[in-house]
């Protein structure tokens, strides 16, 4: 085990360098960037509906919860990858 946070895999210089690091960290901008975009659009989407008196759009309310239940399939899909390569 690693005595500090630099000495463990994602401190390495090897870690880094190797191209399915790099991958990783690009997917994670990457999805980082269109979650903050569609939140928002959603937040933008909100104080307008609030502003003008009307009730949020039911497309939007199943798009997010669409969208939120694709991506904990995802999560638990990657969990169960992970945890059968690690065996």
């Amino acid at each position: 085990m690693a005595d500090s946070c630099c000495e463990s895999a994602c401190g390495s210089e090897t870690a880094r360098a190797d191209p399915r690091w790099r991958r990783v960290l690009w997917a994670a901008l990457l999805k980082s960037l269109f979650m903050m975009g569609f939140s928002s659009w959603v937040l933008a989407s909100a104080v307008l509906a609030f502003v003008n008196g009307t009730t949020p759009e039911p497309a939007t309310l199943a798009l997010t919860g669409g969208i939120q239940v694709l991506r904990q399939a995802v999560t638990e899909l990657n969990t169960i990858s992970t945890a059968a390569m690690q065996s």
